[in-house]
């Protein structure tokens, strides 16, 4: 099985996208997953992907959100389904981020997760990211930043 990744861009697309996945993700804690706080990070220029089993039409197992700034692509994603874990979808997932920074022109790449998500940790690590920040944000979640340079196309 492969990974399809769409951009959601209109309301109807984010509600299709909530609707389909609220209690998949309605226990993730550093990203609310409430229609407000998927409308706010639109508000706030990130794009939504959803990433979905084989093509657009099957099961949705995790959401980006991506935000270009100054030649970096900042990345942050829901977790992947339990169901779906194991599979090779998180390397997947950092290689279209990879890819997405070469398309965009991006020369760095930027990941945020909790500093208690062990799993996303080693992820990084494994994809040759390097820790370089951690902050605290207004509900006293901490969070750590990871950084990687792309080669521009």
């Amino acid at each position: 099985m492969s990974l399809y990744f769409k951009p959601n861009k209109s309301n109807e697309q984010l509600r299709n996208v909530f609707n389909y996945n609220v209690e998949a993700f309605s226990d993730i804690v550093d990203i609310p997953w409430s229609m407000e706080a998927l409308e706010e990070e639109r508000a706030a220029e990130w794009e939504l992907y959803s990433v979905h089993v084989d093509d657009e039409a099957g099961e949705i197992i995790a959401v980006l959100f991506v935000k270009e700034q100054e030649g970096v692509l900042l990345t942050k994603n829901t977790g992947l389904k339990i169901s779906h874990q194991g599979q090779g979808y998180s390397h997947e997932i950092k290689d279209f981020f990879e890819d997405l920074a070469h398309e965009k022109g991006s020369s760095e790449i930027v990941s945020f997760c909790r500093k208690d998500d062990f799993r996303t940790i080693s992820l990084n690590e494994t994809h040759g990211y390097h820790q370089t920040n951690q902050f605290e944000d207004d509900k006293g979640m901490v969070f750590l930043e990871w950084t990687k340079k792309v080669s521009v196309k």
